[in-house]
């Protein structure tokens, strides 16, 4: 059994295939295996062929009508509901005017009872669900189009089993699952987990699916419900009226992720991105929500005075301290150094998800905030991607302008670029970042790749979509962050991924979002007199990317070589070359510093869930 956590809310199924039904000790499992991880009540409904459970949000107000599960007996439908819609008001209209106090797994039933399967191309949110139509004997499941809900998936010989955290969906195995070692040498190598996962045979959905599942002899199949070439070009005369338009869809995607909090709090970074949230957040606070409890937010901080690689000092707190300052903010700070240490190795943390080390200053900020009787955490996560912020992306713009013959433009913004570079290494960019894109794209719309969706998307934003779709952050950064968050009974939102405004940031022409080596440019207009011009026209950010070298090179050394000396792990990684990047790393080669954490990770994880030999987990 995996050690107990505290799961904001969960859902689970379990389906009978191949003409088999349920037996008694699947139907007291099913139930068990959520409660072992939630401290909210576990609420059932099965039949013969299935079994489907949840645990009930600890987010949501009181006096809210249950939100995770509903049946409709005399359509014979049944479904359970994680998360969020954000346009419920639109899907009660189109279904001729639902009660307003009716809850989201239930709209979700009346949407597949009227309009069947394709349903889901209608909600907006981020959710996972299921739906068991019991005359059809089938199960459906689906994911939101940005991928902030997960549905986990096993196949046994009879069965099929789906499951929103790993935990559950491993404590209904019944027998120990092997380690994925492609799964694993993936990770270590930047490649996105989109459907696989650390275990042998245990597959994700991928976001913006959905799968139906045949009770009669567990046939599956899979079809896209979002779609990027659905999307339809957004045109303005004036960047003030893209800006305005933003505006109002930012707003709406804080307002939204505000809901059900007892008390929202927020990770501040003292970048644009969660600043502009952390302004948002307060003016909706105090002026729609009068009697709401007033925002909280957590901040790391550092008096580690080493330049990064890119010869910033990790030093935020002019930025923090002018944005709470403005609203009057409640903030808490946290130095970073004070969570570093050596606790991390010698005590590892059994978890379903491998956590890369110097992660305490977050996890003792989820504890605070947690105690402070926080239950939403809000994050600029995503605010890079769909912005386009990433230098990649920003110099896919050359390819943009080429398509589009906009010669002038294009040596406008090579005329910026030589401010930073001499004209060979702007030649040098324009061409790898310009014409080659540019003819790869070509080719692949002339192509007859089947996997691939026709879209009217320019270069530089069929990037955007990439990255959110099948990146690092999708493939697996909100999986870790959540979990955290989970651990302590705390929901983690993303307003920067709301599907809406992700649809508009693809819809608006790209230089609408980046032009002459400025970036972030709707959001930045979308600010005016919102966000203290000091934060809103600051230009790069410091990280703690070299904090984290010098505890792991200097201060911890001697127990990272140690752990590494002697891996207990071996599937998936090669231990030689790993020991050999840490060598260089120590002598202040940072460029492998992600693939170092990342391993270090996957050994503590390995550790900690075969702890005493017993291998509890893995086989």
């Amino acid at each position: 059994m995996w050690e107990a956590t505290v799961a904001v809310s969960g859902i689970v199924a379990v389906l009978a295939t191949g003409g088999r039904v349920l037996d008694e000790r699947e139907l007291i499992a099913l139930p068990a295996s959520l409660q072992a991880h939630s401290r909210t009540p576990v609420k059932q409904w099965n039949d013969t062929l299935v079994a489907l459970a949840s645990s009930l949000s600890a987010v949501e107000t009181p006096g809210r009508p249950e939100p995770s599960l509903a049946a409709v007996p005399s359509l014979d439908l049944v479904c359970t509901f994680e998360g969020q819609l954000h346009n419920a008001a639109e899907v009660r209209a189109d279904l001729g005017g639902a009660s307003s106090d009716q809850a989201y797994s239930d709209l979700a039933l009346q949407a597949y009872a009227r309009w069947g399967e394709t349903f889901v191309r209608r909600l907006r949110g981020d959710f996972a669900l299921m739906v068991w139509d019991l005359r059809a004997k089938r199960l459906l499941c689906a994911r939101d189009p940005i991928g902030i809900k997960v549905l986990y998936l096993y196949k046994a010989a009879h069965s099929f089993i789906v499951a929103s955290d790993l935990a559950f969906l491993l404590n209904l195995c019944k027998r120990a699952v092997s380690i994925n070692p492609k799964a694993v040498a993936a990770y270590l190598s930047g490649d996105p987990l989109t459907t696989d996962t650390f275990y042998e045979g245990v597959a994700k959905l991928p976001p913006g699916t959905t799968l139906v599942v045949s009770a009669h002899d567990g046939d599956r199949r899979t079809f896209r419900h979002w779609k990027v070439s659905d999307i339809k070009p957004v045109r303005y005369t004036r960047s003030e009226d893209y800006a305005e338009h933003f505006r109002n869809v930012f707003f709406d995607a804080i307002r939204c992720r505000l809901s059900g909090a007892r008390r929202a709090g927020l990770l501040l970074s003292g970048g644009l991105d969660s600043s502009s949230i952390a302004c948002v957040a307060s003016r909706i606070l105090s002026t729609e929500s009068p009697g709401a409890t007033s925002l909280l937010t957590f901040s790391a901080t550092s008096d580690h005075c080493k330049p990064d690689p890119d010869g910033d000092v990790f030093d935020e707190t002019s930025y923090i301290s002018e944005v709470v300052g403005v609203y009057g903010i409640d903030a808490r700070f946290f130095r970073c150094e004070d969570f570093l240490d050596e606790d991390e190795f010698s005590t590892p943390r059994k978890r379903a998800l491998p956590i890369p080390p110097g992660t305490g200053v977050f996890k003792r900020i989820f504890r605070s905030a947690s105690e402070a009787d926080v239950t939403v955490m809000l994050s600029g996560i995503g605010g890079d991607e769909v912005l386009g912020a990433g230098s990649d992306i920003y110099l896919l713009r050359y390819a943009d302008l080429l398509s589009s013959g906009n010669a002038r433009e294009l040596m406008e913004d090579l005329r910026h670029a030589h401010k930073y570079y001499p004209w060979s290494k702007v030649v040098a960019l324009l061409w790898r970042y310009g014409c080659w894109p540019l003819l790869n794209s070509l080719f692949g719309r002339l192509s007859t790749d089947g996997h691939r969706q026709p879209t009217s998307l320019s270069v530089s934003q069929e990037r955007i979509y990439v990255e959110l779709s099948s990146g690092e952050l999708a493939g697996y950064g909100m999986e870790a962050f959540n979990l955290m968050g989970r651990e302590v009974g705390i929901e983690a939102r993303y307003p920067y991924l709301d599907t809406r405004l992700v649809e508009f940031c693809l819809a608006v022409p790209p230089a609408e979002l980046s032009r002459h080596y400025q970036t972030k440019l709707l959001l930045r207009r979308s600010m005016a007199g919102i966000l203290p011009e000091k934060v809103r026209l600051r230009v790069g950010k410091a990280s703690s990317t070299s904090l984290l070298h010098t505890w792991l090179s200097e201060e911890v050394r001697p127990t990272v070589e140690g752990l590494l000396a002697h891996p207990t792990m071996s599937q998936g990684v090669d231990w030689d070359l790993i020991r050999r990047l840490f060598a260089e790393y120590c002598r202040g080669n940072m460029d492998h510093g992600r693939t170092i954490t990342k391993a270090i990770g996957l050994e503590l994880w390995h550790r900690a869930n075969n702890k005493g030999g017993t291998r509890n987990g893995f086989r």
